[in-house]
């Protein structure tokens, strides 16, 4: 069973205007649990896009979306908030850390969100520092970490909650060839784990790691055997 699946996937801004964008059109997609999947496509072909609305983080202009086989609703902000905060994590090229604040805030930050206890957050956000190696910086400054570490610690803050999906939008744009090879390990041993882990990449190398590979190309998607 898919976990998760696009169904004429269709995304347009600027709806009314002289020139509306048409930045998805027609997408059918899905994902099962355990894949780690790869989108590639040149810059403004409609591969963020695709990784928002699956992430909830945007909504579609047309289509239907289904997530554990129950569809999607986008106007209901606090069925959509819910989906963020509890199945799905989200690792970001700018890591988009709190750089003044501890390892373990950051890591604790969507548990607290969604009002667990600061304890059992404690807890928590220390398993998953293990988890990504790097319960040794648990009690540092994000600001005093290298470049792969802070990458380490948005992994951690991603998977906290356990989620299901984890979405990585060009999760080593900012890292050097081999720390950016183990990041991407990483994402991997999670999918095989039992996660769907989708990567935006412009990289090739990253992409070849994954178990499937789609490429986007005017707003239109294909799978790359």
């Amino acid at each position: 069973m898919n976990i998760l699946e696009l169904k004429s996937v269709t995304k347009t801004y600027n709806i009314g205007s002289e020139k509306p964008v048409y930045a998805l059109k027609g997408i059918d997609f899905a994902a099962k649990s355990g894949e780690s999947i790869a989108i590639q496509g040149v810059s403004g072909s409609g591969k963020s896009t695709l990784l928002n609305i699956i992430g909830c983080l945007d909504s579609l202009t047309s289509g239907e979306y289904y997530l554990d086989g129950e569809k999607v609703q986008f106007s209901n902000n606090k069925h959509i908030a819910k989906i963020r905060n509890k199945k799905i994590g989200f690792v970001l090229q700018n890591f988009g850390l709190l750089n003044d604040r501890y390892v373990s805030d950051n890591i604790a930050l969507p548990l607290l969100l969604g009002n667990i206890s600061i304890g059992k957050a404690d807890k928590l956000a220390l398993s998953a520092a293990k988890s990504a190696g790097i319960d040794q910086l648990y009690d540092k400054k994000v600001k005093k970490l290298s470049g792969g570490e802070m990458q380490r610690v948005a992994i951690a803050r991603a998977i906290v909650t356990d989620p299901e999906i984890i979405l990585a939008d060009e999760p080593t744009g900012s890292l050097d060839k081999a720390t950016g090879r183990q990041i991407v390990e990483m994402l991997v041993q999670m999918a095989q784990s039992g996660k769907t882990v989708i990567i935006v990449t412009h990289d090739d190398s990253v992409a070849e790691m994954c178990s499937r590979r789609f490429y986007i190309e005017d707003g239109q998607i294909r799978e790359v055997i």
